[in-house]
C-alpha cells in the first residue's frame, strides 16, 4: 500500500472520522492463520529478578487495563531474557477477555501482505481492527525490511490507539539504537513505552538453573551449577543448552558396568592425609576430607582414564562434581599450590603402577 493511498484511508475512512453510527458494531468472523501460542509460558512460572521486575510490573498492568494506560509498549532485550515468555503470558492473562493476536513480526507481515494483495490494505485493516483489541507482535525488527509495512503500521497505531486497544511489541533494539527506519514509524515507536528488560545477575540464573534442571529431570549438585554458571553466558537459552548438554552426556553415556578399580587411590590419600576412606566418599565438608576426595577423583580420571561419569558412581555423586573437582585440582597446580603438589607426588609414588 502506498503512501497516498493510506492517507487517503486516514482522511476519509480512517480512525479520525466521525462515526456514522454509535452502536457497537458485531465484528465479522476473521481468518486468523494458526498462532504457536506457548500455553507453559504465564506470569506464574516467569522467573522474576532485578534485571526484569519493572518489565514484569509493566506486564500485569496491560493486563487490568489494556489500551488505557500504555496504548503501545516496546519491551526490549537481548536474546534469551524472557521477552516472548512476557508476551504469551500477557496473551494468556487476557485470554476468553479480549480479542487477541499474537505472532511474530516476519509472519504477521507475510500474512498481512497476503491479505492486502488479495483483498486492500482497507479491507484488511477494518476487519483486523473489528477483531483485535491486543496485538502482541515479537521480533520486531524482522518487520523493518518492508517500508511499506513501516507505513502501514502506523495507521493500525492510530486505529488502535483512537479505540483504547493495545499494541505490545518486542524486540532486540530500542528505537534510538534502529537505523534504516522512517522517521513516521519510528516516532511511532519511540513515542510508546519503552521498557529494557536487563542481562540475568548470577542469583536470577541460578534460579533459573535450578528451575529447569528440575523440569528436565536433569540430575546436577550445587557445585555443578555453579561451574555451569561460570562457564555459560547468563540468559535463558545459552544455560538451557548447556543443562541440554548435560542430559544428553547422561543418555549417551556407556552402560552401567562393574568397575574395577585399585581402591589403593583412596586408601593412599587417606594415609597422606591422615584420614579414613570412608571420610573421603562420605558428603562431609571439612577442607581436609574435601581435598582428600579432590584428589582422588583427579587421580582416577587423569592418572586411570576412569569417565567423569563412573567415578561419581563410585563416590556417589553426579558427574559434574567430578568435573568440579579436576578442574579444581588443575586451577590450583598452575597457580603454583606447592602443598597440593607434593602430595600428589607423594601418593603417585604410593600407588604406582596403578597411576
Amino acid at each position: 500500500m502506498n503512501v497516498e493511498a493510506s492517507t487517503q484511508l486516514e482522511l476519509l475512512g480512517g480512525p479520525f472520522a466521525p462515526p456514522s453510527d454509535t452502536r457497537p458494531k458485531r465484528k465479522k468472523k476473521f481468518d486468523f492463520p494458526p498462532l504457536g501460542i506457548c500455553s507453559k509460558s504465564s506470569f506464574s512460572n516467569f522467573l522474576e529478578g532485578r534485571s526484569n521486575q519493572a518489565a514484569i510490573k509493566i506486564a500485569k498492568r496491560i493486563t487490568q487495563k489494556p489500551g488505557e494506560e500504555f496504548p503501545l509498549v516496546f519491551f526490549v532485550g537481548g536474546a534469551g531474557v524472557g521477552k516472548t515468555h512476557l508476551l504469551h503470558a500477557i496473551y494468556q492473562e487476557l485470554l476468553g477477555r479480549k480479542g487477541l493476536y499474537l505472532s511474530t513480526a516476519k509472519a504477521f507481515l507475510d500474512y498481512f501482505q497476503i491479505k492486502c494483495k488479495n483483498h486492500g490494505f482497507a479491507k484488511f485493516l477494518t476487519d483486523f481492527v473489528d477483531n483485535v483489541d491486543v496485538l502482541l507482535l515479537d521480533d520486531i525488527e524482522d518487520a523493518f525490511i518492508s517500508q511499506d509495512f513501516q507505513n502501514d503500521f502506523c495507521h493500525i497505531y492510530n486505529h488502535f490507539n483512537f479505540l483504547n486497544k493495545q499494541i505490545i511489541l518486542a524486540g532486540h533494539f530500542s528505537p534510538r539504537d534502529l537505523k534504516g527506519v522512517f522517521p513516521k514509524f519510528h516516532s511511532r515507536l519511540n513515542g510508546g513505552l519503552v521498557q529494557e528488560i536487563g542481562t540475568m545477575d548470577s542469583a536470577l540464573a541460578m534460579r533459573f538453573i535450578t528451575k529447569k534442571a528440575s523440569a528436565e529431570n536433569i540430575s546436577i549438585d550445587q557445585a555443578g551449577k555453579k561451574l555451569l554458571l561460570k562457564n555459560a553466558q547468563l540468559d535463558g537459552r545459552s544455560l538451557r543448552s548447556a543443562l541440554l548438554k548435560l542430559k544428553a552426556k547422561e543418555i549417551t553415556k556407556e552402560p552401567d558396568q562393574e568397575v574395577s578399580f585399585p581402591h589403593e587411590v583412596v586408601e593412599s590419600v587417606g594415609r597422606q592425609f591422615e584420614i579414613g576412606s570412608k571420610n573421603i566418599y562420605s558428603n562431609s565438608r571439612k577442607k581436609q576430607f574435601i581435598m582428600a576426595r579432590h584428589i582422588s577423583m583427579f587421580l582416577m580420571s587423569k592418572g586411570l582414564g576412569i569417565s567423569f561419569f563412573k567415578i561419581g558412581k563410585m563416590f556417589k555423586r553426579d558427574h559434574t562434581s567430578v568435573l568440579y573437582a579436576v578442574a579444581k585440582v588443575e586451577q590450583n597446580l598452575k597457580q603454583g599450590d606447592s602443598e597440593l603438589a607434593g602430595a600428589l607426588e607423594r601418593v603417585r609414588k604410593q600407588i604406582l603402577p596403578y597411576v
